[in-house]
């Protein structure tokens, strides 16, 4: 009885400090949350563009991660669409059009195993669902029902590994009708929405589409004389329009017609644009595209694929089959960690209260259902047991005013989903721009391209101070000029003065602040070349072995210093090669390899080309050396052949 007695108070208080553990635990992850801020890149300053009739005002966001959780389980249920590539090019090796089978083996074992880590982690709600596809969407596996238990999950799950072993490559690479298959599977589910999207080629469907729904801003083409038309400066909104995007092969402009307008939706690859579409549409549902871009760098574009999943709030990588099972993964863990989800960052860009029109320009996207909205998507943030992540960086849009005024944009909000799986939303601090019109006495350079020629030890410089001149006769340039260069492996500028240090091209910029207090500023290209004095072989004979790459053995001479000597790809370009015929060795841009089993004797010829105005950096002195000759033996393969005194 009395042990009894002595255990009770220990007891007590075992309860009570375990009791406030799980308190403490679950106040902490009440405490995980997000901070936000929004504001321009400068909050005046912006000019009119004479030329666009617009400012384009840049805005950065930045959310801001608290707090932390005390419990790492994710209670969140997901939509997860696998889009699988199934084109003809999966089992070829891109760099030399060879066939590589294991290559969609790699493709289909990384997303089998992405997919039992789904399995591994499914709570009730999850939902998953398959889109293979090429040239056409294959046979999708839909989502499972949302009160499908975790076994069920599970099933559901290896049905659609099932699906990825008996799939065959063939075909063509259609992004838009894969991406929109799964924006249509989606439908309105609540759940967070995730694509994990394979791919490994440029989209390409031959221009074979029909109609799409696009929710925008865009300019409309206006009369400005009776015969003369133009692309408007301001841009009109467009909302869940229902249209067929075509392309102009004479200036590649992608218009669609709506309501009676044309409109001009960008330029550039039709696949391209209706892939796009296809992006923003995820985007504006707020779907994370996860792409993968599987395969050599010359097929697959990682800088459109980037641009597609930045538009969602998520990013794209490069796979290879060493690496590719690890990268699915690596995807997988993203979502399946607790996190707080479908961050937006809304600013409110129609308002009665402003000055003029502000419209869209780039970098975010029309809320789908308040197309007053520009909205900015934001990546999951992931929370640790007792960390808090740090921010994820920050993320910019830009935006299009067409008349002088200040604008004050109140309504800017931040809106998510919390580790509860609770929907959170609240107002952010106001920020304004002022935009004044292009009064300024502008400054213009009396050309756009100066030309430096370097021809010796010592360097030349170009003067551009008596270059600048005003844009209207009458007026002054301003005294104090900042000169800047955007490539000082190029020039560098001082003071108006051009130090040329290595061939290739450089934008020198001036800037200034007019009598209005206005900023203003004027480009010009300064182009460096190299002086050849002739070129030359390293030898006038050479034995053949093996293939060989002659260019390395030409010498380009010049008095220039090294940092002004052509690289080799500039040499290759600079060459012309010959003979174009021969029955003894093959030449092919300075490449010599031998033909067959022939042998003897073969005099090679190059020949400096005269230099391309523009892509060319090279000049060629009047008395130069511009041809020069070699003699290649190739040997028999029973005897050697003498040297052709001894022989011939």
């Amino acid at each position: 009885m009395m042990m009894t007695r002595k255990l009770l108070p220990l007891l007590l208080v075992f309860l009570l400090i375990f009791g406030s553990l799980g308190s403490s635990l679950a106040l902490a992850a009440q405490n995980a949350s997000l901070d936000f801020e929004v504001k321009p890149l400068q909050d005046s300053g912006y000019l009119i563009d004479p030329e666009t009739e617009v400012a384009v005002v840049d805005i950065n966001a930045n959310v801001i991660p608290k707090g932390i959780a005390g419990d790492g389980t994710r209670q969140t249920p997901i939509d997860v669409v696998f889009v699988f590539d199934t084109s003809g090019s999966m089992v070829l090796n891109m760099k030399n059009g060879s066939s590589d089978k294991d290559k969609f083996i790699k493709a289909k074992e990384s997303a089998k195993s992405a997919i039992d880590k789904f399995g591994e982690s499914a709570i009730v709600g999850d939902r998953f669902a398959f889109v293979p596809f090429e040239i056409d969407v294959g046979s999708v596996t839909e989502f499972n029902s949302s009160d499908t238990t975790k076994s069920g999950i599970k099933t559901h799950l290896n049905s659609i590994k099932s699906s990825i072993d008996k799939l065959k490559a063939k075909g063509g690479t259609n992004y838009y009708a894969a991406l929109s298959k799964a924006n249509e599977l989606f439908g309105s589910s609540s759940n967070p929405k995730y694509v994990i999207f394979l791919t490994d080629g440029r989209p390409e469907t031959y221009e074979n589409y029909l109609s799409t729904t696009i929710s925008g801003e865009f300019p409309k083409m206006e009369k400005v004389t009776k015969k003369g038309e133009k692309w408007s400066s301001k841009k009109y909104p467009v909302n869940g329009a229902n249209v067929t995007l075509s392309r102009n092969k004479n200036n590649d402009e992608i218009t669609f017609d709506y309501n009676g307008n044309t409109y001009l939706f960008g330029r550039g690859d039709i696949d391209y644009a209706y892939a796009r579409v296809a992006a923003s549409n995820l985007a504006a549902k707020g779907a994370k595209l996860y792409s993968v871009g599987f395969g050599s760098d010359g097929d697959v574009d990682m800088n459109f694929l980037n641009e597609l999943s930045n538009l969602t709030g998520a990013f794209a990588v490069k796979g290879e089959k060493s690496n590719i099972i690890s990268i699915l993964e690596s995807i997988t863990n993203t979502i399946i960690k607790q996190s707080i989800r479908d961050i937006k960052v809304k600013v409110k860009i129609k308002d009665p209260s402003f000055p003029g029109n502000v419209s869209l320009n780039g970098g975010a996207v029309i809320d789908e259902s308040d197309p007053n909205y520009a909205v900015l998507n934001f990546d999951d943030i992931q929370y640790e047991d007792g960390k808090t992540p740090s921010p994820s960086g920050v993320k910019s849009f830009s935006l299009n005013i067409d008349e002088p005024g200040i604008y004050t944009f109140s309504d800017v909000k931040l809106s998510y989903t919390d580790l509860s799986n609770e929907l959170k939303e609240f107002y952010g601090v106001p920020f304004t721009v002022t935009v004044v019109k292009n009064k300024s006495i502008g400054m213009i350079f009396d050309a756009d391209i100066y030309e430096i020629d370097v021809d010796s030890k010592s360097v030349p410089t170009r003067n551009l101070i008596n270059e600048v001149k005003p844009k209207n006769e009458g007026d002054e340039v301003p005294k104090e000029i900042t000169w800047t260069s955007s490539d000082e492996n190029v020039a560098t500028v001082s003071g108006g003065i051009v130090t040329p240090k290595g061939i290739g091209v450089t934008e020198i910029k001036i800037t200034s602040i007019d009598e209005m207090g206005t900023p203003i500023e004027a480009t010009t290209t300064i182009k460096v070349n190299v002086v050849i004095h002739g070129i030359s072989f390293d030898a006038p004979t050479y034995q053949y072995n093996a293939p060989v790459d002659m260019v390395p053995k030409v010498i380009f001479e010049q008095t220039a210093p090294e940092d002004f000597t052509l690289t080799d790809t500039q040499k290759r370009k600079a060459l012309q090669w010959g003979p174009a015929d021969s029955d003894i060795v093959k030449i092919e841009n300075g490449n010599v390899t031998r033909k067959g089993e022939a042998s003897g004797f073969q005099i090679i010829t190059v020949k400096l080309k005269e230099p391309h105005p523009t892509n060319d950096y090279y000049k060629i002195r009047p008395s130069a050396k511009t041809e020069a000759s070699a003699l290649i033996k190739v040997d028999g393969t029973s005897k050697k052949i003498e040297q052709p005194k001894a022989q011939w």
